[in-house]
């Protein structure tokens, strides 16, 4: 259980430097296109006025994941991101996981969830309010969850 744990908090602090140095950009809190709607969506989702008129035009599960880190943290978007950030940490840790039972090798599972932690493209959608943080995260652990099963037949 070293070997995981190893692997998420390198994943984590990575992530969190990032962030860090992302708060100088005047971009951090604004974000990109979706980011005011996805925004939106989970203020509207806890004042009890969801889903209106365009509900679905976007993924409905990531204004709820929104909506249930601003229950609990209150509405920041540094607990956001750094609630991502944590999701993403865990997807490499599921790497780990899923190559390990893939290709029943350690270094093979190692060097994957190595590459996953490391890599510049997922640690910038850890830092963005967009939903592809939440899919990845939701699509490693069901891939984990399939193999799993798969072992357990």
């Amino acid at each position: 259980m070293l070997v995981p744990f190893g692997i998420f908090i390198s994943a984590l602090l990575l992530r969190a430097f990032y962030l860090w140095e992302d708060t100088a950009s005047p971009f951090f809190a604004v974000g990109g296109v979706d980011s005011p709607t996805y925004l939106k969506r989970a203020a509207s989702l806890l004042a009890g006025t969801w889903p209106g008129p365009f509900a679905f035009d976007q993924p409905p599960l990531y204004p709820a994941w929104i909506a249930a880190v601003s229950q609990v943290f209150g509405e920041s978007i540094m607990a956001l991101k750094l609630s991502q950030a944590v999701l993403g940490a865990t997807c490499c840790v599921l790497v780990y996981f899923i190559a390990q039972k893939a290709f029943r090798d350690f270094s093979v599972a190692l060097l994957a969830a190595l590459m996953c932690v490391v890599n510049g493209t997922l640690m910038y959608f850890d830092g963005q309010i967009v939903s592809a943080n939440l899919e990845m995260f939701l699509q490693c652990a069901a891939l984990w969850f399939f193999l799993k099963a798969e072992e357990n037949k």
